[in-house]
């Protein structure tokens, strides 16, 4: 990752001016300790990069003009992590990871099993600052989009191909299907519930897979199954 580089919500457009605000212009300013006229990359997670140069630095933001834009490849497919909601300290790895290994979309529900944590606007952020993180070092240019939802069953129906981790061994191989999207369900510690997976099935169309004979912590299985399904996907 190239260590100037910064991300911002706003829009990318020639010669006009974006603006760098509080954790990125603390970053910029007091860790890097950029001055103006220096030059620098911003992203803003929607597949573009953007190269300019300091024009301003002030207690509040610092602004960037932006001198050139490259749009990057587009996704030859969606990739969406679905995870019952682990220990908290273990939904941070999962959130960091996933979008290290260029998860698209992650889908945070409160599992049958999951602790009952609600999903404060704080947390939500929190989650935000996370993949925005990852995305910098990974060299990424889409941010993935966190949703979240009180109960699996409150899903609206998904398009693509759907896949649930299942802690019984399934003899059948690896799954995978050609489609434009692939949606990976993981359990919480303790796993998805057989309601749940019967939902999965039968609601969701989805199949069961086991990555090996062993028992998984759930962040363990999250990162393995996208591994692998990017693995398996680039082959195709």
């Amino acid at each position: 990752m190239p260590d100037n580089r910064f991300f911002t919500d706003e829009d990318f457009v020639l010669h006009k001016p974006v603006h760098l605000k509080e954790q990125e212009a603390h970053h910029i300013t007091k860790v890097m300790r950029a001055k103006v006229s220096d030059n620098v990359e911003i992203i803003n997670g929607k597949n573009k990069l953007a190269k300019g140069s300091i024009k301003e630095i002030s207690s509040r933001h610092v602004t960037v003009e932006i001198e050139k834009i490259k749009q990057g490849n587009p996704p030859s497919f969606l990739l969406a992590l679905h995870c019952a909601l682990p220990h908290p300290s273990k939904l941070d790895f999962i959130i960091e990871k996933a979008t290290e290994l260029g998860v698209n979309e992650i889908h945070l529900f409160t599992g049958e099993k999951s602790k009952k944590i609600p999903f404060s606007d704080e947390k939500k952020q929190r989650a935000k600052k996370l993949c925005i993180a990852a995305l910098k070092q990974s060299g990424r240019l889409i941010l993935p989009t966190v949703y979240y939802y009180d109960s699996i069953y409150d899903y609206p129906q998904i398009q693509g191909a759907v896949f649930y981790g299942e802690m019984a061994p399934v003899t059948t191989k690896f799954p995978m299907a050609k489609a434009n999207a692939y949606h990976i369900f993981i359990g919480p510690e303790s796993g998805l519930t057989e309601k749940e997976m019967t939902f999965i099935q039968k609601t969701l169309n989805g199949k069961p897979f086991t990555l090996n004979p062993y028992t998984l912590r759930a962040e363990t299985a999250a990162i393995c199954a996208v591994a692998v399904f990017n693995y398996l996907l680039s082959l195709e």
